[in-house]
């Protein structure tokens, strides 16, 4: 059986190496295109074009960092059962692309946007109103945010523990005054 998973992770990490040349990988098993999307996770090589051959109804977690992924990649994920989407690094994407992401995946639970510089208010809206179940999110460099991003997750998302938001125009204050008691969350802003 072990000969068996060494040739399947082999060809797994072939095909993940030249994903683009192959229109049917979305036709493949979910275990095996879970199994690609992994390693091109872990090499930060996911692209717009990947993500719908790749992305399945049940991918739960999405690993994006530093991948060259836009709008185009968020608005072909239509996972319902999606608890955490990474984009650390991904300057291309938008509240444009975060709102269609958030209407078709409400079950998220950690978002990180650090570095999202074009995320505004309407895409934290957007995961406010959609993800009600969201406990994690980072909004480090987020600079096109104002306060009314904070208020919007704090009343809406009643189980969010932690916002991390340094390099941001928000203000602790908001926090304190608006939301829930000071020592349930986990706030960052150095």
């Amino acid at each position: 059986m072990a000969t068996v998973d060494s040739l399947m992770s082999l060809c797994a990490f072939s095909v993940a190496q030249r994903s683009e040349k192959y229109d049917e990988i979305r036709l493949l098993p979910a275990a095996v295109k879970d199994r690609i999307l992994r390693i091109k996770m872990s090499s930060g090589t996911v692209t717009n074009s990947d993500i719908s051959q790749l992305v399945h109804a049940g991918t739960h977690t999405l690993d994006l960092q530093n991948c060259m992924v836009s709008d185009s990649a968020l608005k072909q994920i239509n996972c319902p059962q999606l608890r955490t989407i990474l984009l650390k690094g991904c300057a291309e994407i938008t509240s444009e692309g975060v709102e269609v992401l958030a209407s078709r995946c409400p079950c998220l639970q950690v978002v990180d946007l650090t570095g999202c510089t074009a995320v505004t208010d309407s895409g934290i809206q957007a995961l406010a109103l959609h993800c009600k179940s969201l406990e994690v999110i980072s909004l480090h460099g987020c600079s096109a945010l104002s306060d009314k991003a904070l208020l919007e997750l704090g009343s809406n998302c009643r189980r969010l523990h932690s916002i991390y938001f340094s390099s941001t125009k928000l203000v602790l204050c908001v926090l304190t005054k608006q939301l829930r008691p000071a020592e349930e969350w986990t706030l960052q802003d150095p």
